[in-house]
């Protein structure tokens, strides 16, 4: 067992993880969660800032034309891009 001294932001990141995973103790499976989860709302933060205004239709759209783009990728694409990423 183990805690994470974490800020008031991540600290409520932290409870509504728990809450979703049954109150299972945090591990590094939370914290990666926590930071996407940071970095998804410092990305909408911005849009806002920048007056972009983002809706559950928009993102839907969005993950529907990825989708449709990635079906046309080869297997050698899709590796060569898995590669790149690391």
């Amino acid at each position: 067992m183990f805690t994470v001294d974490c800020g008031r932001r991540e600290s409520r990141i932290l409870e509504g993880l728990c809450r979703q995973a049954g109150g299972v103790r945090a591990s590094a499976y939370v914290v990666s969660a926590i930071r996407d989860r940071m970095r998804a709302e410092d990305l909408d933060a911005e849009l806002v800032r920048r007056g972009m205004t983002v809706t559950a239709e928009g993102r839907a759209r969005a993950r529907a034309l990825r989708a449709r783009v990635e079906q046309e990728w080869t297997p050698g694409r899709r590796a060569a891009l898995r590669e790149r990423s690391r």
